[in-house]
């Protein structure tokens, strides 16, 4: 369904730009452990939905999520914060200055 005007979620967004960065030629494959270690950086780790977990600990684990103190996976997620967030995945595959 496409719905320009809605909302997406913190979760939804770390999956869309896992996949982004993918294209940009990152490796995004973190064993489970690793996973676990990164969302364990935050308190509301735990409260991620299994099928974002691996992009949302990539996220943390890459500096996307700079400056969360917490994740809150299911909160819609600001345009501020995937501009940012995008710039950092730009930066780290050497795309953008």
């Amino acid at each position: 369904k496409f719905n320009p005007a809605g909302t997406i979620t913190r979760q939804e967004a770390a999956v869309m730009l896992s996949r982004a960065a993918v294209l940009c030629g990152l490796d995004t494959g973190m064993t489970e452990e690793e996973v676990t270690a990164a969302l364990a950086q935050f308190g509301d780790g735990g409260s991620v939905a299994s099928w974002a977990r691996s992009s949302l600990a990539w996220c943390a684990d890459n500096g996307l999520t700079q400056g969360w103190e917490t994740l809150e996976p299911t909160t819609p997620i600001l345009r501020a914060e995937v501009a940012r967030m995008l710039a950092v995945l730009l930066k780290n595959a050497a795309l953008l200055g």
